[in-house]
C-alpha cells in the first residue's frame, strides 16, 4: 500500500496489492508474455534490448521495472507458484530483455534463487549493525551516518556511502530543521505526478505510455465491450464477456459465422 502514492505517475502502469490475487496473476501473465515476445524480437537481431536500442531507436523496446515492496511478505505462500517461476526467469534473464527487478525488504530471508542474482543492494540505516552483514555483506566498518536522515550504503562492485534526496518544502539546507509530515509528502508527490503526467502526454505518443493492468470490474456493461476494437477475422464476432486470462482484460469474443 505504501506505493499507492506513485499510482498517478505517467510511467507507472499499475500499483497492485499482494492481496489482489487475480490481478497479481494477470500481472505475471503480462510479464511472461513480455519475456517470450522480447526473446523473439532479439533473436538474431541483438544480444540485448540495450544493443537493439543503439541499433534502431524506433524499434527499441521500453524498459519495464517490476517493484515489489516487502518482498518477504509477498513471497509468503508463493514459493511454489507460476509467479515465482517467472520471477526466477526475470532475475536470470531480465536485464538483457529490459525487464528489471526492484525488491524492498526489511529481512534478507528471501529465496536464494532470487537473492544470488541481485547485483546491486541499497541499504539504509539499520537498528542492529549485525544486520548489515546479512543484507549487504561485509562493510569493512562502513556504516551510514546515524545522525543524517536519508544516509545509506550501496553495494555494486564495491561499497559506497550515499545520500538520498529528501522532500523539503521549505527549501532549507539545514538538515536538522527538516520536519516533513506524511501530508506534506503526499501533497508534494501529487503535485509532481501532475507535472510529469502533463509533460508525458505532451511529449509521448500513447503507445509509449506503460501498459495498465486494470482491476477486474464488479459489473461489465456490454456497451463498453462493443466500443472496443472487434476482430475482423469473423464476419459476426460478438464480445460476450471480459477474458480474465488476458493481462489487460480484453473482451472475450465468440464468432458466429
Amino acid at each position: 500500500q505504501a506505493l499507492r502514492v506513485f499510482e498517478e505517475f505517467p510511467h507507472v502502469g499499475a500499483v497492485i496489492s499482494g492481496s489482489e490475487t487475480e490481478r497479481v496473476r494477470r500481472l505475471f501473465t503480462f510479464l511472461k508474455e513480455q519475456v517470450d515476445s522480447r526473446k523473439k524480437v532479439l533473436s538474431g537481431a541483438a544480444p540485448s534490448v540495450e544493443k537493439l536500442r543503439q541499433q534502431n531507436l524506433e524499434a527499441a523496446l521500453p524498459d519495464i521495472f517490476l517493484v515489489i515492496d516487502n518482498f518477504v511478505a509477498f513471497m509468503d505462500g508463493r514459493q511454489i507458484s507460476p509467479e515465482f517461476d517467472i520471477l526466477k526467469i526475470i532475475a536470470n534473464e531480465g536485464t538483457s530483455l529490459g525487464i528489471h527487478l526492484i525488491l524492498t525488504t526489511t529481512s534478507p530471508n528471501y529465496p536464494q534463487a532470487i537473492r544470488e542474482k541481485i547485483s546491486n543492494v541499497i541499504c539504509l540505516e539499520m537498528v542492529n549493525p549485525v544486520h548489515y552483514l546479512d543484507s549487504i555483506g561485509r562493510t569493512g566498518g562502513l556504516y551510514p551516518a546515524a545522525d543524517t536522515p536519508g544516509r545509506g550504503i550501496i553495494r555494486e562492485s564495491h561499497l559506497v556511502e550515499f545520500q538520498t534526496a529528501l522532500i523539503n518544502p521549505d527549501q532549507s539546507n539545514d538538515m536538522e530543521k527538516i520536519s516533513v509530515t506524511e501530508q506534506d509528502r503526499q501533497l508534494w508527490l501529487k503535485a509532481l505526478s501532475t507535472l510529469m503526467t502533463d509533460a508525458a502526454h505532451k511529449c509521448l505518443r500513447e503507445q509509449k505510455l506503460p501498459v495498465c493492468i486494470p482491476p477486474m470490474p464488479e459489473k461489465v456493461d456490454l456497451r463498453d465491450l462493443l466500443r472496443k476494437d472487434i476482430s475482423k477475422n469473423c464476419r459476426l464476432n460478438v464480445p460476450i464477456a471480459i477474458d480474465n486470462t488476458s493481462s489487460t482484460l480484453q473482451p472475450l469474443n465468440v464468432g458466429f459465422d
